[in-house]
């Protein structure tokens, strides 16, 4: 183990958010491993933090693990320069699937659960490009569009009266998620790019909530 309890994240205007990575370690080959621990049953949902935790350390240089980790009371510089240099290198054909599987592609759902969730109709507009038009089943204009191939989200939100009318768009798509729950039905779109990674959460039913939620590396 290198560390436990990481907090050392901040938001894009950076000011430190409240998320904490459970355990940070390294593998047998040097490879690092995120771990999120839950009490009880864990929610439907913890992979997805752990995937985005996973994003953000792999993006971090052997300079950067050292000194974030020491400075958390984990391992030694040392010991981590030791175990990541006799381990796969971040450069090795071996190492770059694991991140690809991470960042590299954008996973969507099948166009049917939007019907069966929302009772709306995709459309296709492009080579892996499609519309989701909520408007029928909210209370304004609610519009989400995403291209798979250019991993590229884009929400837009025109309620029929009060808050003022926003669009949302993002590159580096890595997953985009339908939520059905007993309280409340959703989309969710994680996102990584160079030096940031987030999440934008859009809330259909029962009320339209949009929420974006942005990390700096």
């Amino acid at each position: 183990m290198i560390t436990s309890e990481f907090d050392g994240w901040a938001d894009t205007d950076g000011v430190p958010t409240r998320d904490r990575l459970d355990v940070l370690g390294l593998d047998a080959t040097g490879r690092l491993v995120v771990v999120e621990l839950e009490r009880g049953i864990a929610d439907r949902d913890v992979h997805l933090q752990a995937i985005s935790y996973a994003t953000l350390v792999n993006r971090f240089d052997l300079d950067t693990l050292a000194e974030r980790t020491t400075t958390s009371g984990g391992r030694g510089e040392d010991e981590i320069r030791k175990c990541r240099g006799n381990g796969a290198s971040t450069s090795t054909p071996e190492s770059q699937p694991r991140k690809g599987r991470i960042v590299g592609a954008f996973a969507t759902p099948e166009l049917q659960e939007f019907v069966n969730t929302f009772g709306v109709e995709p459309v296709i507009t492009g080579d892996g490009q499609c519309t989701v038009d909520f408007t029928e089943v909210v209370d304004g204009k609610l519009e989400l569009s995403y291209d798979a191939t250019g991993r590229s989200v884009a929400v837009t939100w025109h309620p029929e009266q009060g808050d003022s009318s926003f669009t949302i768009f993002r590159e580096g798509a890595t997953l985009l998620r339908i939520i059905d729950g007993p309280e409340s039905s959703k989309v969710t779109v994680d996102f990584s790019t160079s030096d940031t990674v987030g999440n934008i959460e859009i809330q259909v039913l029962p009320k339209v909530t949009v929420s974006d939620r942005t990390l700096l590396c």
